[in-house]
């Protein structure tokens, strides 16, 4: 049951930030319109019998380039979420775990796992450092960065729901 309501919460931020982020993008990316004023070249006369030249006024918005505007692809917010929601459920599953009697299966996160409040800061670190290789990912390429993205989440939720199985079986 908690199991159901943790993936729907999840699937439910992956959403309303895939939303938030396209309108905040919409929002920031177009830039103010910049009035530029066109005159006429031809003089006309004080006294003539034309009708006299207005001003044409003309908007101009400067193209912008992925790099430039600083935004993101729409997709890759959710994916930072979903990113950072992982190691969220990969903490809470481990710590169960641990309550329970399970150890450690990673040698590398051993002797950290053993104390709670570095556990948590490694798995700070390890999102926002996934976070940070898949922006550089996407200023190159904006797809291999949503493959990538989408592969260490998909990896995360096997280890999150082993880690689950794990604690249930050890009751």
């Amino acid at each position: 049951m908690a199991r159901r309501i943790l993936v729907i919460a999840a699937l439910t931020i992956a959403s309303l930030t895939t939303w938030a982020a396209s309108t905040a993008s919409a929002q920031s990316v177009v830039p103010a319109p910049q009035p530029s004023l066109v005159f006429a070249t031809q003089p006309v006369a004080l006294f003539s019998s034309a009708a006299p030249v207005e001003p044409a006024v003309t908007t101009q918005y400067p193209r912008m380039t992925y790099r430039e505007s600083g935004s993101r692809p729409l997709g890759m917010a959710s994916l930072y979420a979903s990113t950072a929601l992982m190691q969220v459920l990969d903490v809470h599953s481990s710590l169960k775990a641990f309550s329970r009697g399970a150890v450690e299966g990673n040698p590398m996160m051993a002797g950290v796992a053993k104390n709670k409040s570095a556990f948590i800061a490694v798995k700070g670190l390890v999102a926002a450092s996934t976070i940070m290789m898949a922006r550089q990912i996407a200023k190159r390429s904006k797809v291999a960065a949503i493959i990538t993205m989408a592969a260490v989440n998909s990896a995360y939720a096997m280890v999150v729901s082993h880690n689950y199985k794990l604690a249930k079986s050890l009751r």
